[in-house]
């Protein structure tokens, strides 16, 4: 008669004079997924994918063929789920969110709508009063007028009212 996954593993245990505590230092699973996986009790883990990651770990410190303990582990769900009873989706309803998706905005997106809205005023206005202000330079070549000179600065090319032989005027 073939035994369960959770059979041969307890037994192997045993045989190699292992208590649960010494598996769960070696390979740092959790005592309740031991318990469960010696019980066949493979629902109460998490997911499939970590009970075939546990069995796969367990069987590697036991020094039993993995491939072996998983194919087991596979028909033994297998007898355990039949077709009609297995999930069609098979993704759990909390992470798939909402049936149907809100027709209403959320605060980020309104708050995006809001400055872009304002950013377009703002450049609509600023663009309304640079038509009206006077251009500096025309576009028929006029340079645009020369700031004042100030009463430091003497003629063009002059020495700026400063004497050169060292006398104060």
């Amino acid at each position: 008669m073939v035994s369960t996954v959770g059979e041969q593993l307890r037994k192997r245990r045993q045989e190699r004079g292992l208590g649960i505590e010494a598996v769960v230092r070696a390979t740092r699973l959790p005592r309740s997924a031991i318990e469960a996986l010696e019980a066949d009790r493979f629902e109460d883990i998490a997911a499939a994918v970590y009970v075939r990651g546990f069995l796969r770990l367990y069987a590697r410190h036991l020094e039993l063929p993995e491939g072996r303990v998983l194919e087991l582990y596979e028909s033994q769900v297998s007898v355990f789920v039949s077709p009609e009873e297995a999930p069609v989706d098979a993704m759990p309803p909390w992470l798939r969110g909402p049936a149907r998706p809100s027709r209403a905005l959320s605060p980020a997106q309104i708050f995006i709508l809001v400055i872009t809205a304002a950013t377009l005023v703002i450049f609509m206005l600023s663009a309304q009063r640079n038509q009206g202000a006077p251009q500096v330079a025309d576009a028929t070549g006029v340079a645009a007028p020369q700031t004042p000179a100030t009463a430091n600065s003497g003629p063009p090319g002059g020495d700026g009212g400063a004497a050169t032989d060292g006398s104060t005027r």
